[in-house]
């Protein structure tokens, strides 16, 4: 599949879930990174920001998104969030969330891992 079929896909994906968020569940989402330049990963990277030196940002394979509750407050919490991951996560099989990283959390983080047969076998490690 071409990469552009990918960023459909993760796209049409994205929007699923945004209105599964909204309107099962109530949630104000805000839009975060989508795309990031070779640049701002080099410098994340640097920084310690990001723990990859390749993020799938730079494909246009990777969404940051806000949640906000009825009472406007924000979901930042593994605990508070694991439901969206879990949802994320059932829509396609490359689907990852960023809660589920071993070594940190990046709950607002969700992507379609693409370059890899399995999510055992990525570059980051997986709960």
């Amino acid at each position: 599949m071409k990469l552009s079929d990918e960023q459909f896909e993760f796209l049409l994906d994205v929007q699923m879930f945004i209105e599964w968020c909204a309107l099962e569940h109530n949630l104000k989402i805000t839009g975060g990174e989508l795309y990031r330049t070779q640049y701002q990963q080099n410098h994340y990277f640097a920084t310690g920001r990001s723990k990859v030196e390749h993020s799938y940002h730079q494909d246009r394979l990777a969404i940051d998104l806000n949640f906000f509750d009825g009472s406007g407050k924000q979901l930042n919490t593994k605990e508070t969030m694991r439901f969206l991951g879990v949802y994320w996560e059932s829509l396609n099989p490359f689907n990852v969330w960023g809660g589920n990283y071993r070594n940190f959390f990046d709950g607002n983080h969700f992507e379609r891992a693409i370059w890899s047969t399995s999510k055992k076998n990525q570059e980051r490690e997986y709960e």
